[in-house]
């Protein structure tokens, strides 16, 4: 018996059950108990709650909301902290818990019922649609005690049909179908009675239908300020067969009293183009339904992902300020971007710059994260409230983003902690720091990293095909006689750490993808872009263009001037040799004594057309406009991101060697120098190598790191 079926045999016992006894109780001690139903759902059904916390927060937290028109306008454009968001969460679920209840009133309801319980607001809109003959349907959403309501509208001495759909509980299903006929409804199962429905407007009778959870095949307009998908039948059949459309809306005012809003016809415009009336059309029925929601916010159900078919999406990137990194979140926005585009969906993009109160919050901010439930954090936030700087927390909770970037083990848990604030896709790239990576949808992670591999029990995946086998079988060991676990032949090729070692190893996590070099912006159309904008600040003339990028120091390098005047003294040989012209641009982590000599060598070398020091005169594009018009690259070796972006320009890349790296860095130099795209030289042997790689011109290996990230971010849109 599955999950559904559990649901659906104990559900109707219980309201066997129960039911009688909640109809022999006053009816405030029912609804009383009602909200503590409510409470519980609140305290315990944390995945809905997580839910109706996002949805309420897209509506009341965030400048979407400032789109609404009319009234709505007014009601919601005051932004609400987290604490107050949570506090409204609890306030749904206590009238959802209350409007559960009221379905078991559903036998006690009568015409004394409704006239002692039931206020009546523009009940002369119903009667004056039927006035012209054509049916009348009436509309509303899910909000309050929808099928309390549907009795309500039975009782109000007209025919009432209710357009009905099958549920996933068909005994609950059949019970609550059965609870509608006893009190007047007629019911048309949607899809197979279209013909009884038809009938019922030319027979001039009302039906009932909604205006919300249109799902997939729905029509996609502005609610709340955010496009989703709403059905568009009631629009359809007003505009075929000239019924009237009512809006109708009902709300809890104390108890088991209720009020009932009924709203004017709605204005149906016809064009004659019937795409763009229905649009029109059911764009006007839905901003008459804001206003309502936005005033009585707790009465709308909110436990179903509203906004999961739309037309945009809203990505947030979590910078720690690194030029480096930021880049690499930007290359995984551009590819998000594209990737929705492919579905039709337009993505914008924002960006906090993360900054701490002190040294001392990072660390704390990093534990108390770490010690976060997947459920914990919304409606808390305290641990960016107190860690952060009050501009970055305000930025922060100020956006609703639908997937959130980060790149940096230092900003890794913030990007946790917005993601599930805001039920979010969460990317980071770089290992998270201590976080588990399971935490995240997708982690991109570089091979020099070591990404952390699935164990044996994670998936079978990996295990080899076959009937019977064993984690101890001898299917999986190499050949040969007298193998031994300790055998030379299951290491990896290559001494130490060099060749990364991944025959031997299991495969990587699934929301796990391993890229050889650092995400960038660059690819053909960014290069031509960034090209055209350098060349008004270049004359070049020759074939051969050498362009240089040098970086900076970092904790365990430094560019000395000795290696520096051996680099320049190279340099200049090439360019004579080859009749070759420079293009040169430094970083602002360059020193100044690098800086100086480089000034000294080529600053009125009349080979050197572009001479680039970024600390005293930056320009955007210098980057970008070296690797466009270069021929080939020399670049320092301290900069992963440098020299993947070098590498992905489609140019021959030369690293300079050089001393002190770390042992992360230099598995990754030793990795793109085995794997040829890049050529690892000494300083003393760059010309040389320089004259080999023009005379031979030997293909030019690329990586395919943005399509590997591509095809891992499909898989979670």
């Amino acid at each position: 018996m599955n999950r559904n079926s559990i649901i659906d045999y104990s559900g109707c016992i219980l309201i066997r059950l129960f039911g009688p006894l909640i109809r022999i109780l006053p009816l405030n001690v029912s609804l009383f108990l009602g909200q503590r139903l409510g409470e519980l759902f609140y305290y315990f059904d944390l995945k809905h709650k997580a839910i109706v916390y996002a949805n309420i927060k897209t509506v009341f937290s965030t400048s979407t909301s400032l789109e609404c028109h009319g009234e709505c306008n007014r009601t919601i454009s005051a932004k609400l902290s987290p604490q107050k968001l949570n506090n409204l969460v609890k306030e749904f679920y206590r009238s959802f818990g209350q409007n559960l209840i009221e379905i078991l009133f559903i036998p006690l309801v009568d015409k004394t019922y409704i006239d002692k319980y039931i206020t009546l607001q523009g009940q002369q809109h119903i009667f004056e649609g039927f006035k012209k003959g054509k049916g009348v349907i009436l509309v509303t959403v899910h909000a309050g005690s929808w099928e309390f309501s549907n009795i309500i509208c039975a009782n109000w001495g007209f025919v009432f049909n209710l357009l009905i759909r099958e549920q996933r509980y068909p005994r609950l299903n059949k019970l609550l179908n059965s609870y509608r006929s006893q009190k007047g409804c007629k019911l048309i199962q949607l899809k197979s009675n279209m013909r009884q429905l038809i009938m019922a407007l030319r027979s001039n009778q009302a039906i009932g239908m909604t205006a919300d959870q249109g799902g997939k095949s729905g029509t996609l307009v502005k609610f709340m300020g955010k496009y989703a998908s709403m059905p568009s039948g009631a629009i359809k059949l007003a505009l075929k067969y000239d019924a009237q459309i009512i809006p109708a809306f009902y709300t809890r005012i104390n108890g088991p009293y209720i009020k009932v809003f009924i709203e004017p016809p709605l204005e149906i415009k016809k064009t004659g183009n019937l795409e763009k009336d229905i649009n029109d059309n059911l764009q006007a029925l839905v901003r008459v339904f804001e206003k309502y929601i936005s005033r009585y916010p707790r009465e709308y159900l909110w436990s179903y992902k509203i906004w999961k078919y739309t037309k945009e999406q809203n990505i947030l990137i979590v910078s720690d300020g690194r030029i480096g990194h930021l880049r690499q979140s930007e290359a995984i926005a551009g590819i998000l971007k594209d990737c929705l585009k492919d579905k039709g969906i337009s993505a914008n993009v924002n960006i906090v710059e993360i900054k701490f109160k002190n040294r001392f919050s990072r660390a704390a901010l990093t534990a108390s994260c770490y010690l976060a439930g997947k459920y914990s954090c919304q409606g808390c936030l305290w641990c960016l409230r107190a860690n952060l700087l009050d501009d970055v927390y305000r930025a922060l909770i100020s956006i609703k983003p639908d997937i959130v970037v980060s790149c940096g083990t230092s900003v890794a848990h913030i990007n946790y902690v917005i993601s599930r604030e805001n039920l979010a896709k969460s990317i980071t790239i770089m290992r998270p720091s201590i976080l588990n990576t399971k935490r995240f949808n997708l982690v991109v992670m570089s091979r020099h990293d070591w990404p952390p591999r699935r164990r044996r029990g994670d998936s079978q995946s990996h295990r080899p095909k076959g009937r019977g086998w064993q984690p101890n079988s001898q299917s999986h060991r190499p050949k040969g006689r007298g193998w031994q676990p300790n055998s030379q032949s299951h290491r990896p090729e290559g001494r130490g750490l060099a060749s990364f070692g991944q025959s031997h190893r299991p495969p990587e996590r699934k929301n796990v993808t391993v890229i050889e070099g650092a995400l960038n912006l660059i690819n053909e159309d960014y290069l031509k872009e960034q090209g055209e904008s350098l060349k008004p600040h270049v004359e070049i003339s020759k074939e051969l263009v050498l362009g240089v990028l040098v970086g900076g120091d970092a904790k365990t390098f430094h560019l000395g001037k000795d290696l520096m005047q051996e680099i320049a003294g190279q340099i200049k040989m090439s360019l004579e040799k080859l009749d070759a012209e420079l293009l040169i641009t430094t970083s602002r982590r360059t020193s100044s004594a690098a800086e100086c000599l480089l000034k000294e060598e080529f600053l009125n070398y009349h080979r050197c057309k572009l001479l680039i020091i970024a600390n005293e005169k930056n320009i955007p594009e210098a980057v970008g406009g070296i690797l466009a018009l270069s021929k080939i690259i020399i670049t320092s070796a301290e900069s992963i991101s440098m020299i993947s972006e070098a590498v992905n320009s489609k140019k021959y890349v030369l690293v300079f060697n050089s001393p002190n790296l770390s042992k992360k860095h230099r598995r990754f130099l030793n990795y793109f120098a085995k794997n040829k795209y890049i050529y690892l030289v000494d300083a003393y042997n760059l010309a040389k190598k320089i004259e080999e790689i023009w005379s031979n011109r030997p293909e030019i290996h690329t990586l395919k790191d943005n399509f590997l990230v591509t095809e891992a971010i499909k898989k979670i849109l």
